[in-house]
């Protein structure tokens, strides 16, 4: 029988699986469009929140200069480019989704994760064929 993989190792292959998706999604700054240089991906509502640490609505491509000195330093700036890039549903609705209390099993919500980002990766990699 299989070892089960720790949540660790759940954790950070779905954490892996994100960045990937959203770099194939994105594939430049969402700010200031650079593209060669290095991109992050930078998290709308915090990766604490895990009811939303996957959302493909709660993440985007930035440059480190953007991520650091936009995001981060500029937090109400970056509430009102957020408003602007999501649109108002999807911003308000991000908001209500990352207040759910219901949460699943850790092992069972990685596995999920895992298993929609690959399908995810690879429905984009073949549009991009």
């Amino acid at each position: 029988m299989a070892k089960q993989k720790s949540l660790t190792t759940l954790k950070n292959k779905a954490d892996k699986l994100f960045r990937d998706y959203i770099k194939l999604r994105d594939h430049k700054c969402q700010k200031c469009e650079k593209s060669n240089c290095r991109l992050d991906t930078a998290h709308i509502i915090s990766r604490g929140v895990h009811k939303v640490r996957y959302d493909p609505d709660n993440a985007l491509l930035l440059c480190s200069d953007c991520h650091m000195n936009f995001a981060h330093k500029r937090p109400l700036e970056f509430a009102v480019f957020i408003y602007n890039y999501l649109g108002k549903e999807k911003y308000y609705s991000l908001i209500e989704r990352s207040h759910q209390v219901i949460m699943p099993k850790k092992r069972q919500f990685y596995i999920e994760c895992i298993d929609t980002l690959l399908g995810e990766i690879d429905l984009i990699k073949h549009l991009e064929e």
